[in-house]
Parts: C-alpha cells; sequence; structure tokens
C-alpha cells in the first residue's frame, strides 16, 4: 500500500495553518498603519478682538445674517436665528458687541479659560448675539476692551447697547495670557 501525500493526509491541519499564517500576516500589516491620520490643514481668516481687556484671535465660520454672511466671507445659516429666540437660561449664546459709530475691534463677553480642551469657564459658547454699541457723542469715543468697560460706559451715558437676534458662530482660537488651541498656528 501506497502512503498518501501529506497533504491529502493532513488536509484540515494545512488549511489551519494557512489561515493562522494569513491571519498573522495581516494583523501585523495593520499594525503599521497609523493609528490616526494624518491633520489636513486649512486657511481661514484669522480676526482679532478683545475679551476681558486681553487680544483674542477667532474664526468667523458661519451667521444667522444673508448680508452679514457676505460682509464675514462666512456660511449664511439662517437657523442660527432661533437660538436668540430661546428663553432664559436656555440660551446658549454670549454677547458679541460690534461699535457701530466708532472703528475697533468687537468685544466679547467670554472666552475659554484656558483655552483648549482644558478650559474651566461654563459660561463660553462659540455662538454670539451680536450686540450693537453706538457712541452719544463721537468725541468722547474710544476703544473699548471688555464688556466691563462697554457697561461702565453705558452706565455713564455715554453709549448705549443694543441686542440684535443676528447669530454669529465665532469660535475662539486663542486668548492672550490664556493659551491657544492646540495644533493653531499663524
Amino acid at each position: 500500500m501506497t502512503p498518501l501525500p501529506t497533504a491529502q493526509r493532513f488536509p484540515l491541519r494545512s488549511l489551519v495553518l494557512l489561515l493562522a499564517a494569513s491571519t498573522l500576516a495581516w494583523l501585523a500589516g495593520c499594525s503599521a498603519l497609523p493609528t490616526q491620520a494624518p491633520a489636513a490643514t486649512i486657511s481661514l481668516p484669522l480676526r482679532i478682538g478683545w475679551v476681558d481687556g486681553l487680544e483674542a484671535r477667532y474664526v468667523t465660520t458661519d451667521v444667522s445674517d444673508a448680508d452679514l454672511a457676505v460682509e464675514q466671507n462666512a456660511n449664511f445659516a439662517p437657523r442660527l436665528a432661533r437660538s436668540a429666540q430661546a428663553p432664559a437660561g436656555l440660551n446658549l449664546l454670549e454677547r458679541v458687541y460690534k461699535v457701530a459709530n466708532f472703528q475697533q475691534r468687537p468685544v466679547f463677553q467670554s472666552a475659554p479659560q484656558p483655552v483648549g480642551p482644558g478650559s474651566l469657564d461654563k459660561s463660553y459658547s462659540p455662538l454670539w448675539r451680536l450686540t450693537w454699541v453706538t457712541w452719544k457723542q463721537a468725541g468722547q469715543a474710544k476703544e473699548l476692551r471688555s464688556e466691563q468697560d462697554i457697561l461702565d460706559a453705558e452706565d455713564q451715558g455715554l453709549l448705549t447697547v443694543q441686542a440684535t437676534d443676528l447669530v454669529l458662530n465665532c469660535p475662539i482660537l486663542s486668548v492672550e495670557g490664556r493659551g491657544r488651541l492646540q495644533g493653531v498656528r499663524w
């Protein structure tokens, strides 16, 4: 009697070894793959404003008003306006102050502190209700660098403050002395 060839004698064993070797090769190949895809980069217009007397850098991505979206070169997002109608206590908006009759940077009500995932500021939101500031007498106008500066000037009768229903999405990327988001470069 002639013995059977090895492949015929142990077909199951050969198949198991082949599958095991293939699986190990596949797993070894996968382990060489990066765990995260390389980060792509983009370029957006960087804007500068004030928060608590400190320089804040931000981008504007979305605006609830069509004309303002064109002016800011941002997405027109009319649904953002609904957030301005939320009842007190449920409103996610912070105020961003824009002076109507004097050239200056906008003033933000708050910012992440510190900037990034470790922020402890529970009130910060990147959604802002546009609030107009108007000096009553142009000769008294000066640069305001914080919400407190604006409220003090309003208390002194030097200017008026008028909230709107216009909403902007302007994430703050960095604040002088409070850091910046990881990976942000300029």
